[in-house]
């Protein structure tokens, strides 16, 4: 996730929207010491994507896709090997 931007959500008694979130402490470090010598296990960051109503430059409020930080994960890549 590398496009990050502001938009005003809409956060009132009326319109209440809880969010949770799960963040990798060490996102693409070593998973749980579980390296092997033909494969890598790194910590990944997983997110979802959830529909928040928001504040348009006009003033009217729609719905709009956000993306959270939802999960962590052990992401296993195989070495590959230069002869």
């Amino acid at each position: 996730m590398e496009n990050f931007y502001n938009k005003l959500v809409i956060i009132d008694q009326k319109n209440e929207q809880e969010i949770e979130t799960t963040r990798c402490v060490k996102h693409g470090a070593t998973c749980n010491n579980t390296q092997e010598e033909d494969r890598k296990v790194v910590c990944a960051q997983k997110y979802t994507k959830i529909i928040l109503r928001a504040i348009g430059d006009d003033g009217r409020a729609y719905n709009e896709r956000f993306y959270y930080p939802s999960a962590c994960v052990c992401q296993v890549y195989k070495n590959i090997k230069n002869n």
